[in-house]
Order: structure tokens, then C-alpha cells, then sequence
């Protein structure tokens, strides 16, 4: 536990200036699996919208299909670019929910947030600086 004396620049008027801060150690940024583009089965598919002819007879978008995850990607005229950005987007989709799972384990930080305890710091500060006393 550390403690922080100096009165709040936010709050000049604030009479406390005694602040207690935890520190503690988070886990890392879950990472979904890796995706292996061997595994993705992509179709080309024409892109609906402007273009004119060149639209209609083209198909650049590109749908891509892993596991439980879905994409359609028509942002570029080119259908490998496209293929890059589907790619990028199934790895966010599986980041997002292996983070998501791994929040639902770990309601660790939130709990920590409520166990501090003022007294007894390991470490004092003072001023604005933030200087070791």
C-alpha cells in the first residue's frame, strides 16, 4: 500500500490530503487463438452498392467463415485486401471473446478495488511530484 500526501489539484478546496492507493499486478490481455488462414474457408462475393458496372461484374468483397465466427469484408476495391482485413477481423471477433471469458474468471480487480485498507503504508509521497519521502 502506498501513501500520498498532498492536497488535490482537482479539488483545492478538498481538506484531505492523505491518499491510500493499492497497487497490485493485473494478468495480461487475453489473447484469442491464433487463426490459421489454411483453416478459414473464404468466398468471394460481389459487393453490393456504388460502383457502377465495374461493381457488378467483380467480386472483390470477400465472406470468411471460422468455426462459430463470420465476416463480410467489402471496404477495399481489391478482393486480397480484403481477404487481409477478414483475417484481422476473425482475430479481433476471438480476442474479444477470449477477453470476455477471461473477465468472467477474473472479477479479481474488481474485487481488489474494494479490499484497501488505509494505514500502515509500505511507502509514503509527497507533494505534487509524487516524491519519495
Amino acid at each position: 500500500m502506498l501513501l500520498w500526501r498532498c492536497p488535490s489539484t482537482l479539488r483545492p478546496r478538498h481538506k484531505r490530503k492523505n491518499w491510500f492507493v493499492q497497487v497490485f499486478r493485473l494478468p495480461g490481455a487475453a489473447r484469442g487463438e491464433n487463426i490459421d488462414p489454411r483453416d478459414v474457408e473464404m468466398t468471394a462475393i460481389r459487393a453490393g452498392g456504388p460502383g457502377g458496372q465495374h461493381q457488378n461484374k467483380t467480386s472483390s468483397a470477400i465472406r470468411a467463415r471460422w468455426g462459430a465466427y463470420a465476416v463480410v469484408v467489402r471496404d477495399q476495391r481489391s478482393q486480397h485486401q480484403n481477404r487481409r482485413l477478414a483475417l484481422e477481423r476473425l482475430q479481433a471477433l476471438a480476442d474479444a471473446d477470449a477477453a470476455e471469458a477471461q473477465a468472467a474468471r477474473d472479477g479479481k480487480a474488481h474485487w481488489l478495488h474494494h479490499q484497501l485498507q488505509r494505514g500502515d503504508p509500505a511507502r509514503v509521497f509527497e507533494g505534487p511530484g509524487f516524491c519519495e519521502r
